[in-house]
């Protein structure tokens, strides 16, 4: 994933918006508080999900899996 489209994300998201800070030319983040290292680690984490059916935003403590079973057309 490239670098630059980790850090549209932190600034568009709302849980990460204004709270991580970057280099003079914004093209890398400044972890500079441990705030900004935690949210970090969850970015990482892939903790901070979108719903693709509600557009709502979530900062996620368990991700279950989702099993794919092939459907059947009638």
């Amino acid at each position: 994933m490239p670098n630059s489209q980790i850090i549209d994300f932190t600034k568009n998201h709302p849980a990460l918006k204004g709270k991580i800070k970057y280099n003079t030319d914004g093209s890398l983040i400044n972890l500079h508080t441990k705030t900004a290292k935690d949210l970090f680690v969850k970015l990482l984490n892939d903790d901070f999900l979108t719903s693709e059916l509600t557009k709502l935003f979530y900062d996620s403590l368990a991700k279950d899996g989702i099993e794919i079973l092939e459907t059947i057309d009638e």
